[in-house]
Parts: structure tokens; sequence; C-alpha cells
């Protein structure tokens, strides 16, 4: 086995590892006990399958629909995000205020943003959509101007010395140096963006949603595990994601340097 593969192995078997043991450790109840939890507290990963068996059906409409919320506000959030990168890049007079003001909206409260898009709107996944889009659009706005400006000196003077226009340096230089640091804003935004749409639902007019089945579940006794098993989905959804999001990154970016 090369040592590439090695390594490969390695980072994916020790997290695995790891995360089999806790698994093992949390049914056979140490967590429980070393925190002084019970099993209404806490529910045991046995019970908590049951319940995912039992809500099958009603777990996977759940998940599709905040799965779809989230997506479509990370979309427009990054694409949002993106632009105004462009904008502050173009215009650094102007654009730079823009940076400032979405850093500043980015540190409104979730639960203050999904309060008052639920004013705004008068559909639950439009309140949605709107509370993700806004909590993505400052980290891949920071994140894009960064990769847009923090250019190699010698890969400019290369373009000034064939007299490139600017559209050219924007579209050869900027835009794909930009790349690494929009993928780093998208995989940080989709664990925003799911977070922010459990929120969202815990105060939506709605009554779908994983957010909305946490909180419902939540405050009754006996539906504890079925709770639960509505968190390991949406932690699910984000793994996923996540890896997708990773495995496209390694692809487009085979000829950037850190994934040679």
């Amino acid at each position: 086995m090369s040592a590439k593969a090695k390594n490969r192995a390695t980072s994916i078997g020790l997290p695995l590892a790891v995360g089999v043991v806790l698994v093992l450790l949390w049914q056979m109840g140490v967590l429980n006990a070393a925190g002084g939890l019970t099993t209404m507290q806490l529910p045991l990963p046995s019970d908590i399958s049951v319940a995912l068996v039992e809500k099958g059906t009603r777990v996977i409409s759940d998940a599709t629909i905040t799965l779809v919320a989230s997506l479509a506000g990370l979309f427009i959030g990054c694409g949002i995000g993106y632009l105004c990168a462009v904008l502050a890049t173009m215009a650094p007079r102007w654009g730079r205020g823009s940076l400032t003001v979405l850093s500043a909206l980015n540190a409104v409260p979730i639960v203050a943003l999904a309060c008052i898009m639920n004013r705004w709107f008068s559909s639950a996944m439009g309140s949605k959509i709107a509370v993700v889009a806004i909590v993505c659009m400052a980290t891949m706005a920071i994140n894009a101007y960064r990769g847009l400006n923090d250019l190699q000196p010698f890969a400019r003077d290369l373009l000034k010395s064939y007299a490139a226009p600017r559209n050219t340096e924007f579209l050869k230089l900027r835009i794909p140096n930009s790349l690494p640091n929009v993928f780093t804003a998208v995989k940080i935004n989709l664990v925003n963006g799911m977070m922010s749409a459990l929120i969202s639902e815990y105060f939506s007019k709605d009554t779908v949603g994983l957010g909305f089945t946490i909180k419902t579940c939540m405050k009754m006794g006996n539906q504890k595990a079925t709770g639960w098993a509505y968190i390991v989905v949406a932690a699910l959804l984000s793994i996923v994601l996540y890896i997708v999001v990773t495995l496209v990154e390694k692809r487009v970016l085979r000829w950037h340097a850190s994934h040679r």
C-alpha cells in the first residue's frame, strides 16, 4: 500500500473508529452514567433507531422540506455574497462598505432573524429560505473577497506584461484564485445553513420540517427518542452534503497546489 493510500485510510478509519467506540459506550449507558442522565434525557442509540424506523415516512418528508429550504437559502445567500465580493473588488471605495454591512447583518441572532422573516413572508418556506440566505451571505462575501484579492504578485505582473485587459485579469486570474475560498465558504455555510433552517422551523407557522418536529417531540416525555432521531437525521444530512462538496472540490481544484 502506498503512503498516499495509507494516509487516506488513516484519515477515514480513525474518525470512524472513534465514532463506533462512542456509539458503543453510549449504547452501554456509559455516557448516561458519566453525565448523570436518564434514558429519557438521553435516549440510547437502539431506542433512537427504533423511533427512526417507526417514523420513517414522516422523517423523509420532513427532512426533504428542511433540506430544500437549506439548499435554496445556501444557493441564494452564496450567490449574493459572491456578487458583493465582486463589487467590492471592482469598486473598493464603495464595495468594502457592503462587506461591513453584511458582517453587521450576520451578527443579528438567528432567532431574531427567524421571527422577523416570519413577519415579512406569508410563506413559511420563504421565511426559512430568507433566514438561511442572510446567514450565508457574509461568510461567502468575506471569503470570496479574500480569494479575489489575495493574488500572487508575479501573476498580475505577467498579465500586465501582456497588456491584458481588466476583464481578462478578472476571468483568468481573480475568479480561479477565489475558488478555494469559495469552497471553504460553502462548506462552512452547509452547517450554518442547516442550523439556520432548523432554528427557523422552531418559529415557523408551518407544522412540518425537522426543526418543528424536534421542538414538538422534546416537549413530550414519551417522544424524546423521536426528537433525537430527527436530530441524528439533521446531522447526517449535513455530513453527507459536506462529503459531496468536498468530493466536488477535489475534482474541480485538481490544478490547485493543495490538491496535488
